[in-house]
């Protein structure tokens, strides 16, 4: 799913994932089985996770390739 955000620039990028991993919340809040519940907040930890991923390869000035 991520691949269709390589195209954005990484600060880009990181923020769109940050912006996904709140959309997977909000759905997260919205439902009432507990199983679908952690399942979206697996999600967002996963967005989130991504996300400082991209943020620490920034702080490292690390060469940005496709990985």
């Amino acid at each position: 799913m991520s691949e269709e955000y390589s195209h954005l620039p990484p600060r880009e990028r990181a923020k769109k994932f940050r912006e996904l991993a709140d959309d997977a919340r909000l759905e997260g809040e919205r439902v009432g089985d507990r199983r679908v519940k952690e399942s979206y907040l697996l999600i967002a930890e996963r967005w989130e996770e991504m996300a400082r991923e991209i943020e620490k390869r920034l702080s490292r000035s690390d060469k940005w390739e496709v990985d």
